[in-house]
């Protein structure tokens, strides 16, 4: 496997807690648009003098069940994010506190932050912000610790494991 695949692997790797904080967000979101919609006061019955045949609305019952596996997921997510988060804090653990690599990684895979914010608040070009971010991934790459982590020794270990 070449050095990019591999690099590839690890990226991917480590965005696994920033999409996993997206999925919290979009749960957060669609219990926030249920619960708002269970509080909305009900419109009036619309009468009309000619029978038609409806089918039966499914009621708050089951916004308040919907409701209810939202917030079970919720609580699931939330437990997968801190394992995600856990695990991309140990692979980043291995670089040298002071190194802008380091920072880089924590800020994009940590804090959630795009590239071009990073390198608005460290005051550096895209490009020495990408070579900083690929030199931080190949030190990384380079410990036989973090290649079992991601799979690259055949050793693949789930964010669960």
């Amino acid at each position: 496997m070449d050095k990019d695949s591999e690099r590839e692997i690890l990226q991917d790797y480590l965005a696994g807690y920033r999409l996993a904080r997206l999925r919290l967000e979009k749960l957060k979101k669609r219990h926030r648009v249920l619960t708002e919609d269970m509080e909305t006061p009900l419109k009036g019955a619309k009468y009309d003098s000619m029978p038609s045949s409806g089918t039966a609305s499914e009621g708050a019952a089951s916004i308040i069940c919907k409701i209810a596996e939202i917030e079970a997921r919720i609580k699931e997510q939330c437990s997968s994010m801190s394992l995600y988060c856990i695990r991309v804090m140990e692979i980043i653990e291995f670089l040298d506190d002071t190194s802008n690599g380091r920072l880089i990684l924590e800020l994009r895979y940590i804090d959630g932050m795009e590239m071009v914010d990073i390198c608005e608040n460290m005051c550096k070009s895209r490009s020495t912000c990408y070579r900083l971010e690929i030199q931080a991934l190949d030190e990384l790459l380079k410990l036989d610790r973090v290649r079992d982590i991601i799979g690259l020794n055949g050793q693949y270990r789930t964010i669960s494991d």
